[in-house]
């Protein structure tokens, strides 16, 4: 390499780093890149895949929500992947021991930090809230978790009326 090249590479690198930094890092996963992988559903079964993102310090009757996924209604139309949790191993430990490792049906594993800009950059700031995947890679609906009973109403009304799941329509 010859030397008078050395400092256009540097200026080339430093650009680079500079643009990198003004768009916030890094370019951030798509949601389905960042979330974990559903464990596959049994064979036949075209449900929507739902996640519960919390933080420990969520009280239990945010994580109660999840009953919610539990009544046939909604159930017969989604079904809870996993509950991602906001936080360092120490609290998934805790959390764990509070909740067991599968509350609800669904294991209790810690949000990815890419997962965590891309819902950050959704808008989503503050725990909990839910979202429901349509296969793999589409979002279906995203929601927080009811603070009220009407609410709570409002979205087990919701949920069984979602279309029929598109990516049943596509593996067909």
């Amino acid at each position: 390499m010859r030397l008078d090249a050395i400092p256009m590479l540097l200026l080339g690198a430093t650009i680079a780093a500079t643009l990198l930094l003004a768009r916030g890092g890094p370019r951030s996963a798509t949601l389905a890149d960042a979330l974990p992988v559903a464990t596959a559903p049994r064979r036949g079964d075209a449900r929507y895949v739902a996640y519960f993102v919390f933080q420990p310090r969520d009280c239990d009757s945010h994580l109660r929500t999840l009953t919610l996924f539990r009544r046939s209604p909604v159930a017969s139309r989604v079904r809870v992947a996993a509950l991602l949790l906001v936080g360092t191993p120490a609290d998934l430990a805790a959390v764990r021991e509070r909740y067991g490792a599968r509350p609800y049906g669904a294991p209790i594993v810690r949000l990815s930090r890419a997962a965590s800009r891309t819902f950050r950059s959704l808008g989503f700031s503050s725990t909990p809230f839910v979202v429901v995947m349509d296969g793999p890679r589409d979002v279906a609906l995203t929601a927080r978790v009811p603070t009220s009973p009407e609410q709570f109403i409002a979205l087990g009304r919701l949920l069984p009326t979602l279309p029929p799941p598109q990516a049943a329509n596509r593996a067909r």
